[in-house]
């Protein structure tokens, strides 16, 4: 008796379970927006906010820019972490970075950069000259930019030498 009364709930409850699951629906909107990442959102918000004050302090961060991966290098060699950045390019160009650890790099595409008409930074056609960093209403410039050269621009063979021209005896002497 036990054992049927146990089977018949087992039944009655799949029933259940599975009329609850049938009756249940979910209508997509057939027209979602883009999604927009938060970090473009942000870049795009604060092209338009470049700080008036000039970046005086130099903090321990180098920006390499790397033509080959069309990206900018952050280096942080310090025992500082930064959270909620601004990089600034040219004072033009501005992404988003939400974490610099210490003793770590993050990479910025060239299209994480936008300016105030959200236009993307080129790092092949655009000259870096300087790479600045806001956080916390404190405006930071940053040690370089140091340039990574492109495939085309690297030794082709091992390591080139160059040598000042061989002088002959006269000259040296200074006759």
């Amino acid at each position: 008796m036990r054992s049927s009364v146990a089977i018949l709930s087992v039944i009655v409850l799949t029933a259940l379970a599975a009329a609850g699951c049938g009756a249940s629906f979910h209508v997509k909107n057939p027209f979602p927006d883009k999604p927009k990442p938060e970090a473009d959102t942000a870049s795009y918000a604060a092209a338009k906010e470049y700080p008036t004050a000039v970046a005086t302090n130099e903090v321990r961060v180098t920006a390499v820019i790397d033509r080959q991966t069309r990206s900018v290098l952050l280096v942080n060699p310090s025992d500082d972490d930064y959270y909620g950045l601004r990089a600034w390019v040219n004072g033009k160009y501005v992404a988003w970075v939400n974490e610099l650890p210490a003793r770590r790099t993050v990479r910025l595409t060239q299209g994480q950069f936008v300016d105030a008409d959200q236009k993307p930074l080129s790092v092949l056609d655009t000259d870096v000259a300087k790479v600045e960093l806001q956080t916390n209403g404190d405006f930071y410039r940053a040690m370089g930019p140091a340039v990574e050269p492109a495939e085309g621009d690297k030794p082709r063979r091992g390591v080139e030498f160059s040598f000042p021209p061989k002088r002959n005896a006269a000259e040296a002497r200074g006759n």
